[in-house]
């Protein structure tokens, strides 16, 4: 398996079994050490998807106008963080 389709499937998998603990009586994060155990590979992961999203966009940006979109997405990535 390859770094992408792993960290993509950890990325997925990590907070859709969080979310399972909220509407599920038996399944999901329900205990303190479980988080710790699910944010372990989460965290291992986290800037493996942010590069990958990131190169992803700048393969999908028209010619010529790369920096007025990786400004906007700076702008949004930092500005997001502040809430």
């Amino acid at each position: 398996i390859d770094t992408k389709s792993s960290s993509l499937c950890v990325g997925l998998t990590c907070p859709i079994w969080g979310i399972f603990g909220f509407f599920l009586p038996h399944i999901g994060l329900k205990q303190g050490w479980e988080l710790l155990l699910v944010s372990i590979p989460f965290g291992f992961t986290n800037g493996t998807m942010q590069g990958f999203s990131r190169t992803l966009f700048g393969l999908m940006l028209p010619p010529g106008k790369e920096a007025a979109f990786f400004s906007l997405y700076q702008i949004t990535d930092k500005g997001s963080s502040s809430l």
